[in-house]
């Protein structure tokens, strides 16, 4: 693919390209593949020092991933429209969030790169891009030797003049004479005949710009279109002197083409956002089924330990009714009462089982109902509480005696409820391991009936967070835990489920002292029904 574009290519793009992507091995392949097509390409390894180059080389086209440290692409390009609207930029990403296309769009960004990259995409954008520029460029060129030339004939007759046969605009002077005024052409310079035909002439709407200005006594700027040579003019109407009218016409053919492109680009750039955040929005469903699904293997050990407890008295309690009947001891009585109990411990495994199946079953995160979130503790407890005392922490339950119900799913949040454990958890213990014998690792999961709101917190008394990492800490795969403890994915799939059901979670922490994890959610309105 690489080689294709060499032999391809007869002529560079006359631009400079600034790529910043903070994966030097990324950064080292589209240099290389755009030095092929574009005059320059500059690299930055994050958004500091994609400001400094930016500065630096003023490029036409800017290509930047979203997440970068120091300095965040979307932050680099607010920063860079302050300094230049007209600016090209496409974003990099490998991840989506509604909110995140809506922001990049209200930005200004003209271009989206989903990773992994596909060259031909990259240098297909880059050249749709970079033709529009150079074609801008030309244009904005031929408005500032318009404006230079009419501020020059303003100000100057005599350069007014020298001027008239050279500009590259037509120009025309006219009258307009009679009782009922025709309009009488006085001179017109080379670029004029060169536009203009004598009968598309008349197609001008002369006479009557010319009735106007009169009239007002201001110039007239207008456009028109020219059916019998398929261009578009401006005309820039004024009087140079009394009784003598200059019409000033602007081929505006090439820069409406490009308008017409542009107007196509960003229509197939709606386009392909829709599309993509349709893909993301799948992408997030199966992550948030992962998410569960690994919860699930974390908490494999507690959940059998929690079957093996009854089936360890299943099988004491037969034995038993065995040793008792080779020795002529079984009544009928005891049998009734130990077959009470054994179904009993059948039962809590029954229970256990059918849970952990519903659990995780993938659920609609549209199918909400009503949630009472004292029996989403009750169901995380039952899957966690052994195993959480089997490593010797203290799990303590402080339930409202009283909840107004929410709505929502139930089955995600108590996802939610077991990612937040499952946090603490990881909390108390790194704390076990740098504390003294006295150390006593706890963890309180409570809940709060609150004016309006229901809350679920879980508190613990382990390592706490860093100030700096509690505005990331919601954030894709953002973790500061070994491999084997965490993904990253925890606390931003339950960012996401909490707000799905619109409520909130906030995040409050003490470096060394412990962190306290607060979900609040809606109650029922009198007249809402679960939809």
């Amino acid at each position: 693919m690489y080689l294709g574009i060499t032999e391809n290519m007869k002529k560079k793009l006359d631009i400079t390209v600034l790529i910043v992507e903070d994966d030097r091995e990324i950064l080292t392949i589209l240099s290389t593949v755009l030095g092929e097509i574009v005059r320059e390409v500059c690299t930055a390894y994050d958004g500091i020092h994609g400001l400094e180059l930016y500065e630096a080389h003023q490029p036409d086209i800017l290509i930047t991933d979203v997440r970068m440290p120091r300095l965040g692409g979307l932050e680099m390009i607010r920063q860079i429209r302050y300094l230049n609207d007209n600016c090209k930029i496409i974003v990099m990403s490998a991840y989506q969030e509604t909110s995140f296309f809506l922001e990049a769009i209200d930005i200004g960004v003209d271009g989206f790169l989903l990773k992994p990259i596909h060259i031909d995409r990259l240098t297909s954008l880059v050249e749709e891009l970079g033709n529009v520029t150079q074609l801008e460029r030309k244009l904005a060129l031929e408005e500032e030797e318009l404006r230079r030339v009419e501020v020059e004939l303003s100000q100057s007759e005599a350069r007014y003049h020298s001027l008239f046969s050279s500009m590259q605009d037509g120009v025309m002077l006219f009258r307009l004479e009679g009782d009922e005024p025709t309009v009488t052409i006085t001179d017109t310079n080379i670029a004029f005949t060169r536009l203009l035909s004598e009968t598309s002439c008349e197609e001008l709407p002369l006479l009557e710009l010319a009735t106007e200005l009169s009239r007002t006594g201001k110039a007239v700027v207008v456009e028109r279109y020219l059916s019998d040579i398929n261009r578009h003019f401006r005309i820039n109407l004024f009087q140079p002197q009394d009784g003598l009218f200059a019409a000033i016409l602007t081929d505006l053919t090439d820069h409406k083409r490009i308008e017409e492109q542009v107007h196509a680009l960003n229509r197939g750039l709606e386009k392909r956002v829709e599309e993509e955040l349709q893909k993301r929005q799948e992408q997030q469903r199966l992550l948030i089924q992962k998410s569960k699904l690994e919860s699930l293997g974390i908490l494999a050990a507690g959940v059998a330990h929690e079957v093996n407890q009854p089936l360890t008295r299943i099988s004491l309690g037969l034995g038993n009714i065995a040793f008792k009947s080779q020795r002529g001891k079984l009544s009928g009585a005891y049998i009734e009462e130990k077959c009470e109990t054994l179904l009993g411990d059948v039962e809590r495994i029954k229970t256990i089982i059918d849970h952990i199946k519903t659990f995780s079953r993938e659920q609609k995160s549209d199918l909400f109902e009503r949630v009472d979130i004292n029996k989403v503790v009750h169901a995380s407890m039952l899957l966690v509480q052994n195993q959480y005392r089997n490593h010797g922490i203290e799990l303590v339950t402080e339930l409202a005696e009283s909840v107004e119900p929410t709505i929502g799913n139930p089955y995600r949040l108590e996802q939610v409820v077991l990612n937040l454990l499952s946090n603490a958890r990881d909390a108390v213990e790194e704390r076990t391991e740098v504390s003294d014998d006295n150390f006593v690792p706890r963890i309180v999961l409570r809940t709060v009936q609150e004016t309006g709101v229901v809350c679920v917190e879980v508190e613990d008394n382990g390592i706490g967070i860093p100030a700096d990492d509690l505005e990331m800490i919601f954030e894709p795969f953002f973790t500061r835990k070994d491999t084997n403890r965490g993904t990253g994915l925890g606390l931003s799939i339950s960012y996401g489920i909490v707000g799905e059901m619109k409520g909130s979670i906030e995040a409050h922490s003490s470096p060394g002292e412990g962190t306290r994890m607060c979900v609040r959610l809606p109650v029922i309105d009198t007249g809402e029904q679960p939809q």
